[in-house]
């Protein structure tokens, strides 16, 4: 998953520190944010892969790189990369 596009709140909050609600339809995700300082919201879009489409090789060995290297980060972290 990508980074939101604005990485942090306007008040200097990280955007992994804010509530989120995600909403999906389709082909499509939203992501609304809200800073629990300055109660600033913003949305982001994502596609989302098909999950009918099959996994390869290649990107299981991808995760497990991602896994192996960041141990220190959150699952949550780890899907938003």
């Amino acid at each position: 998953m990508k980074r939101p596009a604005v990485l942090r709140c306007e008040c200097g909050r990280s955007w992994s520190e804010c509530v989120y609600t995600v909403q999906r339809s389709g082909q499509h995700r939203w992501l609304y944010y809200r800073c629990p300082t300055c109660l600033r919201e913003w949305t982001v879009q994502e596609d989302v892969a098909d999950l009918h489409d099959p996994v390869t090789s290649e990107e299981v060995l991808e995760v497990h790189r991602l896994l192996s290297a960041k141990e220190d980060l959150s699952l949550a972290e780890l899907l938003r990369q």
